[in-house]
Parts: C-alpha cells; structure tokens; sequence
C-alpha cells in the first residue's frame, strides 16, 4: 500500500513526533528519515493486524505479545538480548510513568526513558486527543496499549523500545495515567511484556512490499499524530 498517507503525520524536526497507530503510542526522534518512520509504522500494524487474529489481547496477553514479538523479528527486526522479551505476572503500580521509570532504567539507551516519558506528558496536555487515545485502548476495565519509542542508535540503525500493557483501570483515562493517589484511593494493576529491538535495513527491505501489500486499507482516523517540545 503507498505510504503517502502519511506525509501529513509524520513530522520531521528537532523535535520528538507521537503517533497513535491504533493501540500503539509511537513516538520517533526527529533525526529519524521519513523511512525509517514509515517502516516503523508499517511493521507495528502488520504486526497488530497478524496477532490480533490469532490472540485476543486482553484475555491471553502473555501469546499474543510473544507471537507479535517474534513476528517483528521474522520481518527483519534484531533483538536487543540485553533486554530481551519477558512477559510479566501483574504487578502494582501507582502510574503508567512509575511503570515505564522501572521498565526502561534498564535500556542501554538512555535518551528512550525520556523519550518515554514526554510522549506520556504530551499525552495528558492535550485533552482532546487522550480522550481519543481512551476510545481504542479502555474497554470495560481494561486498558491495552503499547509505547514504543524510537531512536537511531551508535550503529545508525532505528532502535525501538516495546512496553506493552494490559491494566485494570478506571474509564477516567487521565487519573489511569496519571492518578492521584489521595483521590483514586487504589493503584493500577498492570500485565506488561517489554523488549529492546533494532530494524536491520537489509533483511526488512525484503519484507517492506510484503508488508505493504498485506495491511488492510487503512483511513486516517486510525492514525494520529502530535509534537513534543524539542528534545
């Protein structure tokens, strides 16, 4: 499918650029080429689209994460073996930020916790746009998301950090993210599976029609975009 779709989302910078692709929360540094973006985008849909028809996401997320997982590495993603994919047994937590701070300390990467965490901050100022990103990820009372950062690393090729998570939360999406605890009374129950990769070019390039050609007709209304404050 051609790619033109995005020119308007997919904003080039100094900054750091958001997209909402369905359930995933893709953010990219602003040196990242169009391309790169794109194959990005592309992968993470492919990939959602794949596993969505083999696992429900919310009632068996421990498969469906490790099938999407694998998936990406088979289109020509490399794992990260210092961070590898691990699914987790829930665990408490007062806010998606104190999640990702635990999660992400240990990436060797260290500019993706902050990356992370302004994606997540931009997130909760623009009201109207997180009521959007609640109408895809909040059914009843679960929430199922993933944030994925994405940077160039030493080598020159696109890095990308996958958390993802199935919560236990309220259909109040801010006080999800960002709760206070003298008002909710209770912390968030969380199930997540997080893992480092790299895009290898050569093996993808391979795979970018493949890919292309397999993702269903996909409208804009799937697909929104905001601008961080200059990294």
């Amino acid at each position: 499918m051609d790619n033109r779709y995005s020119a308007g989302l997919l904003q080039s910078g100094g900054g750091v650029t958001a997209v909402i692709a369905q359930n995933s929360l893709v953010s990219f540094a602003g040196a990242l080429p169009r391309q790169d973006r794109e194959d990005v985008l592309d992968s993470v849909l492919y990939m959602r689209q794949q596993a969505n028809g083999r696992f429900d996401i919310r009632s068996d997320f421990k498969q469906w994460g490790l099938y999407y997982a694998n998936g990406l590495l088979d289109l020509g993603w490399e794992l990260d073996l210092t961070y590898a994919f691990e699914p987790s047994v829930p665990k408490l937590y007062e806010s998606v930020l104190e999640l990702i701070g635990d999660q992400v300390s240990a990436v060797k990467h260290s500019s993706i916790r902050d990356m992370a965490i302004k994606t997540f901050e931009a997130l909760n100022d623009d009201k109207s746009i997180l009521s959007w990103f609640g109408e895809q990820v909040v059914v009843n009372d679960l929430a199922t998301f993933q944030t994925m950062p994405c940077i160039h690393d030493g080598n020159g090729d696109v890095y990308m950090f996958m958390l993802g998570m199935n919560m236990s939360v309220t259909r109040n999406l801010q006080e999800f993210l960002f709760p206070i605890r003298s008002r909710t009374g209770k912390a968030i129950v969380v199930e997540f599976g997080a893992t480092g990769m790299s895009l290898s070019r050569s093996r993808y390039t391979g795979n970018r029609e493949y890919v292309k050609s397999m993702l269903q007709a996909r409208s804009l209304a799937s697909l929104r975009s905001y601008r961080l404050s200059p990294a």
